[in-house]
């Protein structure tokens, strides 16, 4: 009996021994990777960075044709690189795995200001100038610029450059949309714009609130900026990225300027644009 009892006990200890043992081991596996993952937080990020890329390229973007103007713009697209940038209606630009620079947006601001710290400043401070390598693209980008639209666009995508590898330091899912203000403390060219946006997520057959703004203007803060974040996921400053050196988008669309609007008064339209009840219920 005392045999049998010893025996059991000691079986029991033993495996008892042989789980700790096992769980240390796990220990100080988890350990190791955790700092592996540490000392090399780029080589994980460049990884998730190129198999998005590639997931990026095969899918195909859905588009919304019906109406005016959805319909012109799906007649009439350029794209380039490899489909990660193609131009609608010489107005607009859709790319795609695309990474910008904020470094190399030079501004005297950066956007977001109290109004009563930067009042009477002249107007070109409220604007960013863009150098060599603001944005990058994984493909041959010879030959783009005559087909971008002759906008602020024209500027933007001057600074475009080319990448085979390169670590970032954020990578941003969700779709966002460029915009770049003119009036934006006018009510109704602020209507304007958001219904730009609006409409190139209908386009896209995008959710409004999924979608993130990155606003490309250094204008200080407005009472009318929680519209945006009210019709939309969020908005964010290009100003306010400079700490950044890189940062991946799946997905970012350049939007058409101010003037461009399909609800401008100077259009004389009879009827509504694609969308716009919609809109009008959104806001309202």
């Amino acid at each position: 009996m005392y045999l049998r009892c010893y025996s059991i006990h000691s079986i029991s200890r033993r495996r008892n021994y042989f789980f700790h043992a096992i769980l240390v081991i796990l220990c100080i596996s988890s350990f190791l990777a955790l700092k592996k993952t540490k000392a090399n937080p780029s080589s994980s990020i460049h990884a998730h960075t190129v198999s998005t890329f590639q997931n990026i390229l095969t899918n195909k973007t859905a588009l919304n044709c019906v109406g005016d103007p959805l319909k012109q713009w799906c007649k009439n697209q350029v794209q380039l690189c490899n489909s990660s940038l193609t131009v609608y209606n010489r107005l607009f630009v859709l790319t795609r795995a695309i990474t910008l620079q904020p470094q190399y947006a030079k501004g005297k601001r950066i956007g977001g200001e109290d109004i009563q710290t930067v009042l009477n400043q002249p107007e070109q401070n409220e604007y960013f100038q863009f150098e060599k390598d603001f944005i990058r693209l994984s493909c041959n980008v010879e030959n783009i610029q005559e087909n971008i639209p002759n906008s602020h666009l024209s500027s933007i995508f001057s600074s475009l450059t080319t990448y085979e590898t390169q670590p970032v330091t954020q990578i941003i899912d969700e779709t966002t949309i460029a915009v770049n203000r003119r009036d934006y403390a006018n009510f109704y060219h602020t209507i304007t714009d958001l219904y730009t946006v609006y409409l190139l997520c209908c386009f896209f057959r995008r959710d409004p609130k999924s979608v993130r703004i990155l606003f490309l203007d250094a204008h200080p803060k407005g009472n009318l900026d929680i519209l945006w974040s009210h019709l939309f996921h969020s908005y964010t400053r290009l100003g306010e990225l400079k700490a950044l050196p890189s940062i991946f988008y799946r997905e970012l669309i350049w939007s058409q300027p101010q003037s461009h609007s399909e609800i401008d008064i100077q259009r004389y339209r009879r009827s509504a644009p694609s969308c716009f009840i919609e809109f009008r219920e959104h806001v309202l």
